[in-house]
């Protein structure tokens, strides 16, 4: 009940000017108290105990409070468009779901309630740049915290943070434990640390390191591989034509035999069998250890997508509006698939139909179709063509480098369907926004002058 009392707390907050306490209350529940705070904790016992629904809650109160008390709230700009059209398609996808489907007010809920936090633009845009950097810096040292917490799960081997998957691997001729339980916007904060590190001194260092331990320290190759690569973008990019030019070059001559020979050897993998035999749909010759997230290879996510892209081809109007927005745990769920691809129920030792957090975009198809994945992945292709346009800005390019790795290892995770990873980007938006705005009548001044 602490919890629940919360919601009203933090919107009285917000009406009384402590926007910023306000906000941090929010994140606190985006990101599950910062993975401190299990989900039993959250029990309210009217219907739902996640952190994210409680920052709905909360989130539904600015808006509406704002609406009233301010006029031309919901004005149009650029990315609102984009909004309103995904909006409205959601909505067609909802009342598709429940009137043409079959599935309950309940199951079409649950399956879309996160994708109403995307109104949060309106509240952030509505706030000042100073206030929202503040945000993001709170949220900086609370991430922190938390990972020093996890770096104390590697020095342990045991939980701290709320539980997550654990597997055990070899490292450095070593068995030892990986633990999936990072804290929420890991990636974002470690760029966050490198270029605007809100520390001064030599303690920004310690930050800094702690923060990198946490996130190499699950042992993502993908992952860890994108983000080395998207530090190699992010410096190449700021570079003059002329350097460009010469570290293509160099890079060209290094690469190409590289490249031809791992390809060659890629060719005569297993690996690539396996590919070949996902493609073809035969994804039962392929020998994937369901049990073991260790062992779920890329073959294995390319099974699993292409799966349910074979289900939606033989029903043209799931194409367009999805299958519905049904949930693991839904009636229809067994009747309307039998998917052979997925990780394996520990009780029922069943096929999971629905819920990965292995690949991105099984789920938004299953949910929107083809178009609606089309058009939720436009917000995030416009945000990342607009932060690389305005990359001098150091928010900017913070979430630039944040969106290259996240399209690269949504192959590899759900995160492209996690609330706070888009939320966080229409926090460093509306900063972008703010100052593009200051500086644009300094520029003007500087013409006439």
């Amino acid at each position: 009940m602490f919890f629940l009392l919360l919601i009203p707390i933090t919107i009285y907050l917000y009406i009384r000017g402590f926007k910023v306490s306000a906000m941090s209350i929010l994140f606190f529940f985006l990101t599950d108290g910062f993975r401190l705070v299990p989900e039993t904790a959250m029990e309210t016992g009217i219907g739902f105990s996640k952190g994210p629904d409680f920052a709905i809650f909360i989130a539904l109160g600015m808006i509406t409070v704002d609406a009233i008390l301010k006029r031309h709230y919901f004005k149009v700009d650029t990315l609102a468009r984009y909004l309103i059209v995904f909006g409205t398609f959601l909505v067609v996808c909802i009342l598709n779901s429940k009137y043409i489907v079959g599935l309950s007010w309940s199951e079409v809920l649950r399956s879309s309630r996160f994708q109403f936090l995307w109104v949060l633009y309106f509240v952030f845009r509505n706030m000042e740049s100073k206030q929202l950097k503040n945000i993001l810096d709170i949220c900086y040292y609370l991430t922190l915290a938390t990972s020093v917490l996890y770096v104390g799960q590697l020095i342990i081997g045991e939980t701290i943070l709320n539980e997550g998957a654990e597997t055990f691997t070899t490292f450095l001729g070593q068995r030892v434990k990986r633990f999936y339980n990072q804290p929420y916007l890991i990636l974002f904060f470690s760029f966050y640390t490198l270029y605007n590190n809100p520390i001064k001194g030599p303690w920004r260092y310690v930050a800094t390191v702690v923060l990198l331990i946490t996130y190499f320290g699950a042992l993502h190759r993908s992952w860890n591989l994108l983000f080395l690569f998207a530090i190699l973008v992010g410096y190449i990019i700021n570079l003059s034509k002329v350097k460009k030019v010469k570290i293509f070059t160099i890079a060209a001559i290094i690469l190409v035999p590289i490249g031809m020979f791992s390809g060659y050897k890629f060719l005569q993998s297993r690996t690539f069998q396996d590919v070949k035999s996902v493609l073809s749909g035969d994804f039962l010759d392929v020998d994937f250890d369901l049990s073991d997230l260790e062992d779920a290879t890329f073959a294995f996510r390319m099974g699993h997508l292409v799966e349910r892209m074979e289900y939606l081809s033989e029903k043209p109007q799931s194409q367009i509006l999805g299958a519905g927005l049904i949930t693991e745990d839904s009636k229809k769920t067994d009747k309307m698939f039998d998917f052979k691809v997925g990780l394996v129920d520990e009780l029922t030792e069943n096929t999971i139909q629905l819920d990965t957090s292995d690949i991105s975009y099984s789920l938004l198809f299953i949910w929107f179709g083809y178009l609606g994945t089309f058009l939720y992945m436009m917000i995030y292709f416009y945000l990342f063509y607009y932060f690389y346009k305005k990359r001098k800005n150091k928010y900017a390019f913070i979430s630039f480098l944040f969106l290259f790795v996240s399209f690269g290892v949504s192959f590899f995770s759900a995160n492209f369907v996690i609330a706070v990873n888009y939320v966080v980007l229409l926090i460093t938006y509306c900063i972008v926004q703010d100052e593009k705005q200051i500086e644009e009548p300094k520029e003007l001044h500087e013409l006439h002058e």
